[in-house]
């Protein structure tokens, strides 16, 4: 399936809050597999933004980025645009990962009290993992 770094990222976010809950298994497995997808994805995101953040740095002598006592790289504000509007493209990006798809009719089964219920934008989120399935 293809998405953008930014929808991964997104993505990632809620599966970690979403992946705590009591869940119906077949959905909790889907949403396990794809977790780690994400996740893997997000730390390759995450590291990448982190070189693009480095490269626009203030530099100390010895040519390492500066880092301020709140643990940021300190920037040039004249650099800024520049590194926002690179780190907006690069989350534009799309790249195409294996999702496993669950029956959005494992949906239904959240109204069973062994169940914790999901948000509207938890349920958003697991979109593009649902898909109607006819089963026998």
């Amino acid at each position: 399936m293809d998405l953008t770094l930014g929808e991964i990222r997104d993505k990632y976010k809620v599966f970690v809050a979403i992946s705590s809950k009591k869940l119906p298994i077949k959905l909790s497995y889907a949403i396990s597999k794809n977790l780690s997808v994400l996740e893997k994805e997000a730390n390759l995101i995450d590291d990448n933004r982190i070189k693009l953040a480095e490269a626009y740095a203030e530099k100390n002598p010895d040519g390492t980025p500066i880092i301020d006592k709140n643990k940021c790289y300190v920037i040039n504000e004249a650099a800024l645009p520049s590194l926002n509007k690179e780190i907006a493209e690069y989350y534009r990006t799309v790249t195409s990962i294996d999702i496993c798809k669950a029956n959005i009719k494992e949906l239904d089964k959240l109204e069973d009290s062994r169940y914790d219920a999901l948000s509207p934008a938890e349920i958003s989120a697991l979109d593009f993992m649902l898909e109607d399935i006819m089963e026998n």
